[in-house]
Formats: C-alpha cells, structure tokens, sequence
C-alpha cells in the first residue's frame, strides 16, 4: 500500500459520507415539513368542525395570524375561510415555500 496515496483516500471517503449526510439532512427536513403540513391540515380540519358545532360563520370566528398575531380582517375569512395567517405572512410563506396551507 502507498503511504502517499493513503490521506486521498481519507478525503474521498469523507467526502462520500458528506454526501450521505447531506442526503440524510435533506430527507429530515422534508420529513419535518411533511410534519408541519399534516399538522395544518388537522388544525384547518378542526376549526372547520369547531365552527359548524357552534354554528358560528367566518365572518364571526376572530383569528390572530399564527405568524404575526395580528387579528385576520373578517374580510379575508370570508375569501379563505380556514386562513391561518394574514396576507401578508401568507405571501412570505408562499414566497419561501414554507407552507401551502393557508
């Protein structure tokens, strides 16, 4: 075995297992973004469930955006009834490709 050959080794194997890591890390956060987006449909399910239960419409159901927490104009529960967040933290989020769901 060549002795000078031996640390090119060591730098290619490390390298072979970056990419692995790498391509773990990546299957972890699509993973974690899965999450995260189930737990919004769930949540948009529930207040759905919670507003025909107590008869309330969108207009009457006061929501804080779940970003900022400033209140969500009635006006914008009327277009997009299960919006969790305002305008605009739901642009950012499209922006960002954070969320999809409202």
């Amino acid at each position: 075995m060549n002795l000078l050959l031996w640390p090119e080794r060591l730098l290619f194997r490390s390298e072979s297992e970056r990419k692995e890591n790498d391509v773990d890390e990546l299957d972890r956060t699509q993973e974690l973004v899965e999450r995260f987006n189930e737990r919004a449909r769930k949540e948009i399910s529930d207040r759905a469930v919670a507003r025909r239960r107590d008869g309330l419409s969108h207009a009457q159901v006061v929501r804080r955006c779940a970003d900022c927490r400033v209140l969500i104009p009635a006006e914008r529960l009327e277009v997009v009834p299960d919006a969790l967040c305002c305008v605009k933290c739901q642009a950012l989020r499209e922006a960002y490709g954070v969320d999809q769901y409202r």
